[in-house]
């Protein structure tokens, strides 16, 4: 029976994989229906007062909440730069996502002691650098002034810690800090200079050329997973989760930079068979087993998270080649559901539940675009 089983799995890839193969030629981003479909399931979701999709992603690690609604905001923000005839719905809904960051119920998972005993959330760089980013989206996209001040208090609030950080980086918890909520933060940093004027992408040149100097593996060239809050020394190895992701950020302040990790992460992280691209958590490694809450399940050595990453890596890049590539390794586990006026992500082979971040992280990625001044969606 089992042996029945792995027969009839191997068929449905292969068959599959020749499907794909004669439908799809290249990489193609999502349709203007299927866009404004998944949009549609996101809206409803994130816009309800903790529907179930979302009390249930909340009680299994609340950032993945804050990430439904940051990320939804990022691909608004793609897509209506794409389509203005989009912006008016994309502010609608982005203001929305502010008012849920900032709502008590999931602020509170980000606060810890920070000076003289204070329990602020303003100290933990992963919850800032999100909402800043999506304040940073509102007023790139928006007239509305509303939060103006907001954007302008957390973009001085994190300059000035940048500033002062022996490492040149924050954490994201008391004694933890990850490159990739840097990343994000320094992003934030970056458009609100371009929605303002203000000289705060100062500090995202400082930081690249800090890391670049002493948080830069030389064997890829690739940077570091966590680093020292104490002193300047890295703490882990280069992940790809979190490479992936780190480029995606580091592309709307740094494009150069962002190009040349991109090369080193798909040469030291990936392996090309033919029609898939799958990327590795760690370099070099066969791995199989459960992973940890950042890599997903590994199998081979190969993770979930690092792969969909480096989907929104390749399109930025416009490596369209390596995107319809990992495209056709995510359609081989993946397909997709349309029903009253939605759409949304259902998996084969195995009975799991999408999650709304899991919806908003994809459309990110396949509407990756580069944010470049006001004007060319006003």
């Amino acid at each position: 029976m089992k042996r029945r089983l792995i027969i009839f799995g191997i068929v449905a890839i292969l068959i599959t994989i020749t499907a794909i193969l004669l439908n799809k030629n290249k990489y193609a981003h999502p349709g203007q229906l299927e866009t404004q479909y998944r949009v549609n399931y996101l809206t409803r979701v994130l816009s309800s007062h903790w529907s179930d999709e979302l009390t249930a992603l909340g009680k299994q690690n609340p950032e993945w909440v804050l990430f439904s609604y940051s990320f939804s905001a990022y691909a608004l923000t793609n897509i209506a730069a794409s389509d203005s005839a989009f912006k008016p719905a994309a502010c609608k809904f982005i203001e929305m996502a502010v008012g849920k960051m900032l709502d008590e119920n999931l602020s509170e998972h980000f606060r810890f002691e920070g000076e003289n005993g204070k329990t602020s959330f303003r100290s933990s760089v992963l919850y800032l650098g999100h909402l800043n980013l999506t304040l940073g989206c509102l007023r790139y996209l928006s007239e509305n002034s509303t939060y103006n001040k907001l954007n302008d208090s957390i973009s001085a609030l994190l300059y000035e810690q940048y500033i002062k950080s022996k490492s040149f980086c924050l954490e994201s918890y008391p004694g933890g800090i990850w490159i990739p909520d840097n990343t994000v933060a320094l992003a934030s940093l970056y458009l609100h200079s371009q929605n303002t004027g203000s000289n705060y992408k100062q500090a995202c040149k400082d930081w690249v050329n800090f890391v670049r100097l002493h948080y830069t593996e030389k064997e890829t060239g690739l940077l570091y997973s966590t680093v020292s809050p104490e002193n300047v020394r890295s703490l882990e190895v280069p992940r790809g989760s979190m490479i992936g992701w780190s480029i995606l950020f580091i592309y709307r302040f740094d494009p150069a930079f962002a190009k040349e990790l991109y090369e080193n992460y798909k040469s030291c992280f990936s392996t090309n068979y033919l029609v898939v691209r799958p990327f590795k958590e760690i370099r070099g490694s066969w791995k199989s087993g459960a992973g940890d809450v950042d890599s997903g399940p590994l199998f081979l050595g190969y993770s979930a998270p690092a792969s969909t990453f480096a989907l929104g890596d390749a399109i930025a890049m416009r490596d369209y080649v390596t995107a319809e590539k990992i495209s056709n390794l995510i359609a081989i586990f993946s397909g997709k559901k349309a029903e009253g006026g939605e759409m949304k992500f259902k998996t084969r082979f195995y009975n799991v539940s999408v999650s709304p971040m899991t919806e908003a992280v994809l459309l990110y990625m396949e509407t990756m675009k580069e944010w470049i001044s006001k004007k060319e969606i006003n």
